[in-house]
């Protein structure tokens, strides 16, 4: 299930998860502070930025799971990043851990932060403190909204996207949540996204699930090629539902594809929400292997003439040649062939070195489609049958205005 709503989400959250989001000023009038808690011992792993500066929150939640994946406790911010605002960084962050942990009683090493918003400001973590007694007396499992809101930015609906199965009787319960519009382009996950499930899943497969399905998911985006200084992907499993998932292959694979399941539903939500954006684009790539298909669409989806050309409705296939030129592989115009596509229909524009379709009202009716693809088939002998599908989005002069201050 896969919610994308401005109205209240209510869903089934997993066992032993409860939520709160609520105001403590850091935006005018809008939730800006969230926290999830687990009532049981969790496994938990995190995947941050890859960007080299990075913002306090995760500094501290990177040095908090090398002590212990035991993690009790989520808190976010948004509206500010608190990323580069001075010395004293670190010691506010670990001081709002060091209140809510006693509130909680828990250690604070068992608090994860993450913040979004603005880089550079004052990170305001007086309001925070004043707040956090309210915050912990909102926990509820029906809060799920509250904290879906909290989190959010320059995104223009909550992404929430939930999936569960059945095992002898009993019922193991995946949710996802994220945010995420502008500043997408992910060396590992741009953006925040939280998974939590009530599965027990042992530390040592839970590392091949999460990067498993950061691969499925978020290094299969892009919006603007702009890499996070506060980008995280968690996973976070507390066992509640006393299902463990690694005892039985079939289980394990279920669980394993309904949790690739919500990754995707929410990586594809960044992209159909990227700021100013009036175009979702699958960009397929045949022919090589995951690393060098990634590169040629990370080259195609960094394009602004591509990218312009897709909101203006132009078939400029010169611009899909001309960026797959520019990738360093070693390949030649008779390698390469070029599709357009929707869900009705496909139009193979360039084929082995040769223009084949030269009356281009003819893909009109693709170009129009708010959804809209490319697919660039490779004829290179190591991976034929290989596909890979990645998402992006066109630009507009609404992106602009958005990232210029000029609209809120």
């Amino acid at each position: 299930m896969w919610i994308i709503s401005n109205r209240r989400i209510d869903v089934n959250s997993p066992s032993g998860f409860i939520f709160s989001g609520i105001s403590c000023g850091i935006k005018k009038n809008e939730k800006d502070l969230g926290l999830i808690y687990s009532c049981f011992s969790t496994n938990t792993l995190c995947l941050f930025t890859s960007n080299q500066i990075k913002a306090n929150s995760v500094l501290i939640s990177q040095s908090n799971l090398r002590k212990t994946n035991n993690i009790r406790a989520i808190l976010v911010n948004s509206g500010n990043a608190n990323c580069c605002w001075g010395n004293e960084g670190l010691e506010k962050t670990y001081f709002i851990l060091e209140k809510l942990s006693t509130k909680l009683s828990v250690q604070p090493h068992q608090i994860l932060i993450f913040s979004t918003g603005v880089i550079g400001k004052r990170w305001p973590y007086n309001k925070i403190e004043k707040k956090l007694d309210n915050l912990v007396k909102k926990l509820s499992f029906q809060e799920v909204d509250s904290f879906a809101e909290s989190i959010l930015t320059t995104d223009t609906f909550k992404k929430v996207s939930f999936q569960h199965i059945v095992f002898k009787k009993r019922k193991v319960n995946i949710l996802g949540i994220c945010k995420g519009a502008g500043m997408i382009a992910p060396c590992m996950a741009t953006m925040l996204a939280f998974i939590l499930t009530d599965a027990y899943v042992p530390l040592t497969l839970l590392k091949k699930v999460i990067y498993e399905a950061n691969q499925f998911s978020f290094l299969r985006i892009n919006v603007d090629g702009c890499t996070s200084t506060n980008d995280s992907f968690l996973i976070m499993c507390n066992g509640a539902s006393g299902v463990d998932v690694s005892r039985d292959k079939k289980l394990f694979n279920r669980f394993f594809s309904s949790l690739i399941k919500v990754s995707k539903d929410l990586s594809t939500s960044i992209v159909k929400d990227a700021e100013g954006a009036t175009k979702f684009i699958r960009v397929r790539i045949k022919g090589l292997n995951f690393e060098k298909a990634r590169k040629v669409f990370l080259s195609l989806s960094n394009s602004l003439l591509l990218k312009s050309s897709f909101f203006g409705g132009v078939p400029a296939w010169g611009r899909i040649i001309q960026a797959i030129g520019q990738t360093g592989l070693r390949i030649s115009p008779s390698d390469i062939s070029i599709s357009y596509f929707n869900k009705d229909e496909k139009k193979c524009v360039f084929r082995k070195g040769k223009m084949l379709n030269k009356n281009f009202s003819s893909l009109k009716s693709i170009l129009r489609s708010k959804e809209v693809g490319i697919l660039v088939e490779l004829f290179l002998k190591s991976y034929r049958d290989r596909v890979y599908e990645f998402y992006t989005s066109d630009i507009t002069p609404q992106y602009i205005k958005i990232n210029a201050g000029l609209e809120k």
